[in-house]
């Protein structure tokens, strides 16, 4: 039986006075991160999914410094891409550069990704708002209703 961890909605890079339906602490996700890290120590998994939102803009610099925190986690990392992690006009192609850290090397265009579980198996999928004419594929318009 495999195990796995979920959790989602980290919005690494964040400000303060982020929108959020509750009160927001940017300044925790790394430290939420090393305290994962250290339970996943004590209570192994086989990996830890992220259902989207991992990053809040996408941009460059806010996935390398996520890129840094799953590279710190003792186990595989899968990173379903929400909205805020593809809001830059070139996030995905930059998360594309970074297939074998949260998506397997199997991973499509997209970044969706297959794990096999055995007995079940696992689709990871590329999940954003897009108004049909977004002219830039899977950048979320702040301009436009969500």
């Amino acid at each position: 039986m495999k195990r796995l961890a979920y959790i989602t909605d980290t919005h690494f890079g964040s400000g303060e006075g982020a929108w959020g339906q509750q009160p927001t602490y940017p300044n925790l996700v790394p430290e939420l991160f090393k305290d994962l890290a250290n339970y996943l120590r004590n209570h192994p998994v086989d990996f830890l999914l992220h259902g989207g939102d991992l990053t809040d803009s996408g941009s460059e610099e806010q996935q390398k410094g996520a890129c840094e925190i799953a590279k710190q986690l003792p186990c595989p990392f899968f990173l379903t891409l929400g909205n805020h992690d593809l809001n830059t006009p070139n996030a995905l192609k930059v998360w594309q550069n970074k297939k074998d850290v949260f998506f397997g090397s199997d991973a499509t265009s997209t970044c969706d990704f297959i794990v096999d579980l055995g007995s079940a198996t696992l689709i990871g999928i590329t999940n954003t708002w897009q108004d049909p004419s977004c002219d830039t594929a899977f950048c979320w318009d702040r301009e436009l209703y969500q």
